[in-house]
Order: structure tokens, then sequence, then C-alpha cells
């Protein structure tokens, strides 16, 4: 079946498959944001290092960006579909080892399947709303990103529920709920294929297209940066204790939620272009504020503001690379899964490993450079991009 655009003007249509792409990558995101909190005590009950826990989170990132190199073939063979149930299987399995895992080398491998077979989702998604929506795409990425960042906030709360009831041994007796019902839920829906791509698209993608590719690798190091390292930063530079640390970096992805509302209003009036560049300004001054800051309630708000500009900067750097990849979508989406699977791994390293150097403060320089160099890279793509006629 092949997809048909169910948009109007900017405006969109939300009917079963947007609602079910929606609800894929909000599972998705979840069980990502599911692995932090797990960790705690999976450490201290296999007796694991710090390091050792990071590596949970690095072969999740590995297994992404071995999605992104790999995951299009699979989806042509098996169909978005398909794939997509091949997705939560992995996830499921993934869960699964690292609840029932007896040492570091199991539970790591359960990070890895994660990241690997569940990076699916993020070719099948984008390309399903892409086809679909056509020019209100980024719209349709920015609702979808709503939901998935929704999703991330309640992976604390299941940990925190599972631990006070049991032991974190059992979450998978929720996370697996979930994905029955997620399975349940879109196993009829149709994930129709767009038109077929040339045999000189899916080999080639671009320049304008590697160009929002590096959009889109600069946003989400950004975001990682300061979701992985924010709370050490006011531990460390304003003396708060770990709890409340804690709490108060809520306020990035709380900034990140409501940016995120607005840019769905802002997309209905005006051009992915015209929002880029002013959520770039939002970050960069939020986080001159939060650098700057000489309290801690500053720098809190510097978070909050920060968050409300990095908010629309994936999702919509997203629907830009998309734009210019043609028909080939397919490819382009797994392309762009691999941006979020080099990020993951290099920026909260490289921030960290700067850290080490310099201290968290000097450390945190790196964050306006990465905006600058997504401003760049924003022109850069406008300027290789060929106009429509």
């Amino acid at each position: 079946m092949r997809t048909k655009t169910v948009t109007y003007g900017r405006f969109i249509v939300r009917d079963k498959t947007t609602w079910a792409a929606y609800g894929l990558l909000t599972v998705y995101t979840f069980f990502l944001a599911l692995i932090g909190p797990l960790l705690p005590p999976l450490r201290a009950e296999l007796n694991l290092s710090y390091v050792a826990g990071a590596l949970h989170t690095s072969a999740f990132a590995a297994g992404v960006i071995l999605s992104g190199l790999l995951g299009e073939s699979a989806v042509e063979r098996f169909g978005r579909r398909r794939a997509a149930q091949l997705a939560l299987g992995g996830i499921s399995i993934g869960i699964l080892l690292i609840a029932r895992a007896p040492s570091a080398a199991v539970s790591i491998g359960g990070s890895a399947m994660m990241g690997l077979v569940g990076t699916l989702i993020l070719i099948v998604v984008p390309a399903v709303l892409a086809e679909r929506h056509g020019e209100a795409r980024s719209m349709a990425f920015t609702e979808a990103n709503i939901l998935s960042y929704l999703g991330a906030l309640a992976a604390p709360l299941a940990v925190w529920g599972v631990v006070s009831m049991a032991t974190w041994r059992t979450i998978f007796v929720p996370a697996w709920a979930m994905l029955i019902i997620t399975v349940w839920a879109v196993w009829a829906v149709p994930f129709p294929v767009g038109p077929a791509a040339a045999s000189v698209d899916r080999s080639r993608l671009p320049k304008a297209f590697w160009a929002f590719w590096l959009l889109i690798t600069l946003s989400v190091a950004t975001e990682f940066c300061l979701v992985v390292w924010s709370p050490s930063y006011l531990e460390s530079v304003f003396g708060l204790s770990r709890d409340r640390a804690a709490v108060a970096v809520m306020a990035f992805p709380v900034g990140i939620i409501a940016g995120r509302v607005v840019g769905a209003f802002a997309l209905t009036r005006l051009s992915d272009e015209q929002v880029v560049l002013p959520s770039l300004a939002i970050a960069f001054c939020g986080f001159l504020l939060f650098w700057s800051a000489t309290h801690a309630g500053a720098a809190v708000a510097g978070l909050l503001v920060t968050g409300l500009g990095v908010a629309n900067l994936f999702p919509v750097s997203l629907a830009l690379a998309i734009g210019r990849a043609g028909s080939a979508t397919g490819l382009a989406t797994a392309r762009s899964s691999l941006a979020t699977g080099v990020a993951l791994i290099a920026a909260p390293l490289m921030l960290g490993g700067l850290a080490d150097q310099a201290g968290i403060r000097g450390a945190f320089a790196l964050v306006p450079l990465l905006l600058i160099a997504g401003g760049a890279a924003l022109v850069l793509g406008q300027r290789m991009s060929i106009p429509s006629t």
C-alpha cells in the first residue's frame, strides 16, 4: 500500500496511522529513558563501577549507530509494520535481559539489543510521518516529540514505583505489559510506503541533507550534554545536594515540553527555517544565563529558557533533513537515527573529558560552541538547498 498525504497546508489530520506512530515513538523514548534510573540499583546489586554502569548507555548508543547504518535494509526486507513489531520484540528481550541479568555482560547486552533492534522505530516513524504529512511533517515530528518526552518523564516514576513496591528486577512486568498493549494497538494499523526511490537516490543523499544531518547531531548533542551533566554542574558550582540538583534540573525537560507545545502552534504559521534560528538564539541566551549565574535560582531559570530553545531543534532539523532527501525517505530516516547515536556517545563523553581537565564550569563552554555550529549548519543547509520550482 502506498502512502496518502493527510495534510492540508500546514495543518495535519491525525489518523490512526499518525497516532500509532506517535505511540511507537513514545514507547521507544520511555525505554531509552528507563536505563538511567535502573543503573543505581543495578550497579548496587551487581557491584559495578561507574564505568561499567556507563557502558549500558554506550551500548545502547552503539546499537543506535549500527541500526542507523543497517536498519534501512531491515525495514525494506520486512516492511514498516513488521519492522516496528520486530523493534518492540527487541525491546522486550532487551529489558528482560537487563532485569534478570546475573552479570554486567548480560545487562549491557540487553541495552545493546534495545538500541540495535528498538531503533528500527526511529527509522519507521519519521518516514511514515514525513510521507503522511508532507509539508507539515515538522509539526507532526514536534507533536510526536511532545508525547515521547512525556514517556521519558514517566520512566523514572515507573522505576520508583516498582522499587517501592517490590524490587527493580520486577520492572519487566509493567514494561512487558506496556509492550503487549502497544503491539495489540498497532498490529493492524497500516504503515504504507511512499514512492519508490530511484537507485541514485537510494545510494546517495544530497549535500543539503548532510548539512541538516549535522544540525540534528549538534542539536541532540546539546540536549544530552545538559541532560547528563547539568545535575553535576549544580552540585559542583552551587553546592546543591544530589536530591535537590535532581529536582532542579527538571526545569530543562519542562522547558522542552513547553517549547514544543509553542512550536507546534508556531509551525502552522512559520516555515521550518524561521523556527530553527530563533530557537538557537533562545537556547544560546538561556544557556548564558545558566552558565553565568551566581546563584542556583538563576541557573535553574537559565535551564528552563535553554529547554524552551532546544525544544524544537531536533524535530524541525529532522524535518529539514528529510525534506531534502527527495523520495529516499527511508534512507534519510536511517541516517538521521545515526546522527542521534553519534551525539549520544560523543557529546557527554567529550564534556566529561573536558571536565576532568578544566572543571565542570569550564567544560560547559562546549555547549555554546555546539549551538553556534548549529547556526552555521543551518545556513550551510539553506545555501545548499535547491529552491523548488
